[in-house]
């Protein structure tokens, strides 16, 4: 089993749509070069080049954190932190974008070998996006990867500091449909974490 994780900094952004233009030679179909969502997928193109080759098929996780505005108040700040990420740009386009540049980075021969894809986005103080990729057909449960994200966060004063946030290869992703119906906040999360939330006189027993 061959696995590994990126991570990018910066704000994820969505493939933008192809553009139509006519020339002497025809009509040229091409994608804007300087996009966000163009220089986006270069710069995970940059990040994948050198990790080791995936066969398939493959299980893509893409766990994105997104900036607050600046103009936003503190409260509002600290109400939406780590919270669902609802607006644009949709998950289906970051995907491609992701996906778009693993593909030019020849991680794998095509992105029609990810079986699995999953999807997240959520509000931070700091843009930055996590991928894990995991090939041989399992699924994304606890994998060996090299890195982990930074990213900076407000302490109570209102400063901002740096904290290493927790990979998403470190959640479980068993009993899914259990924390779920529990109304566990993280979807990610396995039984052993949320053991914590349980009745001490039920644990004794």
């Amino acid at each position: 089993m061959t696995a590994w994780q990126i991570v990018y900094y910066g704000q994820p952004c969505g493939m933008p749509r192809m553009r139509t233009r006519r020339t002497k030679f025809g009509v040229l179909h091409y994608v804007p070069p300087k996009a966000p969502g163009t220089l986006f997928r270069n710069a995970i193109r940059l990040k994948a080049v050198e990790k080791e080759k995936l066969v398939g098929p493959v299980a893509l996780r893409i766990e994105c954190s997104f900036s607050m505005p600046t103009s936003w108040s503190k409260a509002k700040k600290q109400k939406h932190l780590g919270e669902p990420h609802t607006q644009k740009p949709d998950g289906d386009n970051v995907a491609k974008a992701v996906m778009d540049g693993l593909t030019a980075a020849g991680v794998w021969p095509d992105d029609a070998v990810v079986w699995c894809l999953e999807i997240r986005k959520i509000w931070s103080v700091q843009g930055f996006c996590t991928i894990t990729a995991v090939d041989s057909g399992r699924m994304i449960d606890e994998t060996d990867t090299d890195e982990k994200p930074e990213a900076q966060v407000e302490d109570k004063r209102g400063g901002i500091r740096q904290s290493v946030l927790e990979s998403p290869d470190r959640r479980k992703s068993a009993n899914r449909g259990s924390n779920r119906d529990s109304g566990n906040p993280n979807p990610w999360a396995g039984d052993d974490e949320r053991a914590g939330t349980e009745d001490p006189d039920n644990q004794e027993k």
